[in-house]
């Protein structure tokens, strides 16, 4: 009863990575945008160990890196999940508002084992143009956050995706005359808008 014992424990290694295209321009990967153009970003979970993982959530609350709101409120739109996974989501949660990602239920077997879960939003014409907009998820057990998503287009690790936000382009013109007629050597005014 006195003799010692070793247990050895084993840890799942998992790669949590997250991207972003412009759906609207069709830029993959998404590195600039204007306002109003919809984003598409990818989760991508796979198991680099031997180890199953079962049960575990990927939760984004949209906004929770930005100073100011950056996405649209009730556009969160969930595009593709797994079989089996629970989505949660509420298009119009987290502390901004602009939308909250839940997707739990979700399992992955032994190494090269993974799961993708795609969601849009659309990005609120009120962003200033020259900033950044930044986003990242959390891979969770319960209420406890193991890890939290790297964009694989970003160096060093556990980084947030960002799209640039440029000034969209000017309205269109419209140029009208400011009287009906005009005679040879009259001054005649155009207001452009």
């Amino acid at each position: 009863h006195e003799d010692a014992h070793t247990v050895t424990v084993e840890l799942p290694d998992l790669r949590f990575e997250k991207s972003v295209i412009n759906v609207t321009t069709g830029q993959n990967p998404g590195t600039n945008a204007t306002q109003g153009d919809m984003l598409r970003y990818r989760l991508y979970v796979e198991n680099l160990s031997n180890v199953t993982v079962n049960d575990f959530s990927l939760v984004d609350e949209l906004d929770a890196l930005n100073a100011n709101p950056a996405f649209v409120p009730g556009t969160l739109n969930v595009v593709s999940l797994p079989g089996g996974a629970v989505d949660n989501s509420d298009p119009n949660g987290g502390a901004a508002g602009t939308g909250l990602l839940d997707i739990d239920n979700l399992d992955i077997g032994g190494v090269g084992d993974s799961v993708v879960v795609e969601f849009e939003v659309l990005l609120a014409p009120t962003v200033p143009g020259g900033t950044f907009v930044y986003n990242q998820s959390d891979l969770r057990f319960g209420d406890f956050t193991a890890d939290i998503s790297d964009d694989p287009n970003q160096p060093g690790t556990d980084d947030p995706t960002r799209i640039f936000v440029e000034t969209g382009p000017p309205a269109a013109l419209e140029k009208a005359n400011t009287q009906d007629t005009a005679t040879i050597g009259e001054i005649f005014d155009y207001v452009i808008t």
